[in-house]
C-alpha cells in the first residue's frame, strides 16, 4: 500500500505522509481493525468497544472507587467466561443471495 502510495504522490510531501502513516497506523497502532459484530457497536480498536460495553453494561458511565470496580470486575470476569462457553457458528464463506447482492448496487 505505501509503495502504491509514494508511485502515486512521488513528492516530498507524499514522502512525508507515508513516514507519518507507516509510524503512526503500521507501528503505533498495528492491532487496531474494524470489524463487524452485531452484538458490540463498530468502532476501529476493539479495546474500545469493550470499554463502552463495560460502562453501558456494568458501571452505568459511572466512575467507581477502585475497591468498588476490583469487585465488579469479578463479577464482570465471571459472566464473560459463561458467555464464552456458548457455541457461536462462525461462517468462513459469505452467504448472501443474488438478489439482495444486486440491490445492493
Amino acid at each position: 500500500m505505501l509503495e502504491k502510495w509514494r508511485r502515486q504522490w512521488p513528492t516530498e510531501d507524499g514522502e512525508r505522509f507515508c513516514r507519518y502513516f507507516s509510524i503512526t497506523y503500521l507501528q503505533r497502532f498495528s492491532v487496531w481493525s474494524e470489524g463487524h459484530d452485531v452484538a458490540s457497536p463498530s468502532t476501529n480498536n476493539g479495546l474500545e468497544a469493550f470499554n463502552g460495553e463495560i460502562k453501558k453494561q456494568h458501571t452505568m458511565r459511572e466512575r467507581l472507587p477502585v475497591g468498588q470496580f476490583l469487585v465488579l470486575s469479578l463479577t464482570m470476569v465471571r459472566h464473560w467466561s459463561r458467555d464464552c462457553g456458548t457455541r457461536r457458528v462462525f461462517s468462513e464463506s459469505l452467504t448472501i443471495s443474488l438478489d439482495l447482492h444486486t440491490r445492493g448496487f
